[in-house]
């Protein structure tokens, strides 16, 4: 029994739909097919970076070491993204559409399952499968941990952050199938939404940052300033890497090859005050002025930003979903 059939059991009953996907998904050979590519694509990248940090150095192995960990760790974790990013959206995007071709999409409205359940099913077996996927990859990421420079609760966290990166594409997914007819469109289209929360928020931030430095930081005010450069950093909060590099990201003054640390570490630097998490303190001292934006840690922020986009499309989702009955009704 496969990992997917056994989660397949122990869920069957709570939904009716969330366990019929399963069942099928777990039974292509399209799911090995992917699973094994995503093992690859992260065992490859440790492998790479490995041989990339270790090559002509002759010094202390425990410094080496951290490095390589810090690395290795940081780099499966982009890379990971990346593959989730262009597999989510193909898992998701067929899920309502791929009903409408099969023309069973009416006998499900019309059962006791309701758009809600229909919605949360479909969007919890495309995400059982990321979570599988992000599980099976977690020995890699103990190397890194072996090696050093790694805390445990980091490893934790980004696991976590691809798990929550995962469901919101998913998200996104189901709620762009149920608008379109054909799966072709909906996949288009979602993969559009996706573009536009990675490339489109880095092209708005420079927009943003051309605009509001013209306007604002002009001005000689320190809080006007100081509150332009949240507004500029905004649509970069709408960027699932910046979710994964607030949660895994480490904040340190010799950064090297660290794709996530140099992402959290340019929010730092550039949004002033953001030093401390706990509080709006600078270099020791309560600063009144302080924006109550900056106590926010960066994940936190990347994920409301991220959850409203998500949680926008869900709704009108559900909304397309309602079933025939309601629909004369009203």
């Amino acid at each position: 029994m496969t990992a997917m059939q056994a989660f397949s059991r122990a869920v069957q009953g709570l939904n009716p739909v969330l366990d019929r996907e399963l069942r099928q998904r777990s039974r292509t050979p399209r799911s090995m097919v992917i699973m094994t590519v995503f093992l690859l694509v992260s065992l490859a990248t440790a492998y790479v970076t490995y041989l990339g940090e270790t090559s002509g150095f002759n010094g202390d192995f425990e410094l080496i070491g951290q490095s390589v960990g810090r690395t290795m760790f940081e780099w499966v974790l982009i890379l990971e993204l990346i593959v989730m990013l262009f597999v989510v959206p193909g898992i998701s995007a067929g899920a309502i559409t791929g009903e409408r071709d099969r023309q069973t999409l009416i006998p499900l409205q019309v059962t006791l399952i309701g758009p809600v359940g229909i919605f949360v099913g479909k969007v919890l077996s495309s995400a059982a499968f990321v979570v599988l996927m992000i599980v099976a990859s977690t020995p890699i990421l103990a190397v890194a941990y072996l090696l050093g420079g790694v805390a445990f609760s980091s490893i934790v966290w980004g696991v976590l952050a691809l798990i929550i990166i995962g469901l919101l594409l998913a998200v996104i997914g189901v709620a762009c199938s149920a608008f379109m007819r054909r799966t072709a469109a909906a996949t288009l289209i979602t993969y559009g939404v996706v573009l536009a929360l990675t490339v489109g928020s880095a092209f708005a931030f420079y927009v943003g940052a051309i605009v509001i430095g013209l306007v604002f930081l002009g001005l000689n005010d320190p809080f006007v300033s100081d509150r332009a450069v949240n507004w500029f950093l905004a649509p970069f909060y709408f960027n699932p890497f910046v979710l994964l590099a607030g949660a895994a990201g480490n904040v340190s003054d010799s950064l090297g090859v660290w794709p996530l640390s140099g992402i959290k570490q340019a929010f730092v630097e550039t949004d002033r005050g953001f030093q401390n998490f706990d509080g709006p303190v600078e270099n020791g001292v309560f600063n009144e002025r302080a924006d109550d934006l900056r106590v926010i840690p960066l994940w936190l922020r990347a994920f409301f930003a991220q959850g409203i986009v998500a949680g926008l499309l869900a709704l009108l989702g559900i909304r397309r979903l309602r079933t025939p009955q309601r629909s004369v009704a009203t």
